[in-house]
This record gives C-alpha cells, structure tokens and sequence, in this order.
C-alpha cells in the first residue's frame, strides 16, 4: 500500500456519520473504498449523545489519520 499515512474526513453533524471522504490515499483504490465502507459501517456514535453542543462541535466534522503500523493486528 502505497502511502505513509492515509487520511479521511468524517462528517457526523448529529452524531450519524454521513460522510466519509478520503482526503490522502493509500495508493490502493480498493482498500480505500474497503476503509470509507468500514467507517460508514459505523453508523452512530452514540458515545456521542451526551455531550453538549458546545463539547460535540470538534466533531461534526473531522479528520481521521492513520498509518500502516496502527491496523496491525
């Protein structure tokens, strides 16, 4: 896989992810459409419904970075 690190970007506006984009590919198509369909999977963060707005806002949209080492099993 090519790059070093790959990024995603994450929408969430109510705690549902609604969109995943890849903003830094891995050189590799369809392991990035592989890792998007895993975040999607993910559906609701409910972890997310107890926070206040103030604290949820970081979140509603966001950037997800990650290298080769971090999904060694």
């Amino acid at each position: 896989i090519g790059a070093t690190r790959y990024e995603f970007r994450v929408q969430l506006p109510d705690g549902t992810i609604t969109n995943v984009s890849v903003s830094r590919s891995s050189g590799d198509v369809p392991f990035d459409n592989s890792a998007v369909a895993a975040v999607k999977n993910i559906g609701r963060l409910t972890e997310m419904q107890g926070l206040s707005p103030q604290e949820f806002q970081p979140y509603r949209s966001f950037k997800m970075t990650f290298t080769p080492e971090d999904l060694a099993l």
